[in-house]
């Protein structure tokens, strides 16, 4: 990782974006406490906690990873690596998504169109 580990950054983009702890949990939907700890190294921060805090901050992922305080001079391995690590995390999500199966239109019209029992 760059010389400034990612966990101190959300700290930094939270203040840099004039956020308090309690504003960034709320976009995130989390509470205080946990960005406290994410913030603070205590909790582990995976992919999905980085995505949804980087979502929050309107921020790309790859910011985290940067040496350079102004998110610039990142190394294109770097962020290769983190878009292959994104998309291996949701591939199965968006794979059991797409494998539900949907209802019939006709035999849910059929549903919508019996009367009810009295």
């Amino acid at each position: 990782m760059a010389a400034m580990q990612a966990h101190h950054k959300i700290a930094d983009f939270r203040i840099q974006k004039n956020l308090t702890l309690q504003a960034l949990a709320e976009r995130v939907g989390t509470t205080k406490s946990q960005i406290d700890k994410l913030e603070k190294g205590e909790r582990r921060l995976t992919v999905e906690w980085l995505q949804r805090i980087a979502d929050a901050l309107n921020m790309p992922v790859s910011s985290f990873f940067s040496a350079a305080p102004d998110g610039g001079g990142i190394p294109s391995a770097v962020n290769t690596l983190n878009d292959t690590a994104l998309a291996a995390y949701k591939a199965p999500l968006q794979r059991e998504a797409s494998a539900r199966p949907t209802p019939h239109p006709s035999a849910t019209d059929a549903a919508l169109a019996a009367p009810l029992p009295v």
